[in-house]
């Protein structure tokens, strides 16, 4: 940014997140990534999971009766639409506990002093890294008992 030269204003959008807010299928259609709403709320991750879900699309269209080059046989799209939806619902418990997790978004000290003791302690840096590393509950670190493992280790 210092050699450079911006062409226009710095602009941002809100990402869609959380599998909300989008019809997933119709007829003739499957709507997969952002336009899914396939972006965790709490860490803002969404490329993972935008190809997460065009590969749901691709095994429903596949596993379709009839499946060829051509597409989906007329009158199938039905079966299409109910398997990727249901694959998508089977996800939607993840994406629940990342939005649940999101609430501290809306306490900045708060995400601050996870950060400052974050640096303290190993075991603590792990988990916030686990979280978005999908290895590690987001639910636990924003649970009250969460909150009282992170400042106070040795309960």
């Amino acid at each position: 940014m210092r050699s450079g030269t911006l062409e226009g204003d710095l602009k941002g959008a809100p990402l869609r997140c959380s599998l909300a807010g989008a019809r997933h299928a119709r007829a003739g259609l499957l709507v997969t990534g952002e336009a899914g709403g396939s972006t965790y709320a709490f860490t803002g991750e969404g490329i993972g999971k935008a190809l997460e879900t065009g590969l749901l699309a691709a095994e429903a269209l596949i596993e379709a009766p009839g499946f060829a080059r051509s597409g989906v046989p007329a009158g199938a799209f039905e079966g299409v639409r109910t398997r990727y939806e249901a694959t998508l619902a089977a996800l939607q418990p993840r994406f629940d506990l990342y939005e649940r997790a999101n609430r501290i978004n809306a306490h900045p000290w708060l995400a601050d002093l996870l950060i400052w003791r974050a640096q303290k302690s190993e075991r603590l840096l792990r988990r916030m890294a686990g979280v978005l590393e999908e290895t590690s509950n987001p639910g636990n670190l924003v649970s009250l008992g969460g909150l009282v493992k992170v400042f106070f280790p040795s309960w």
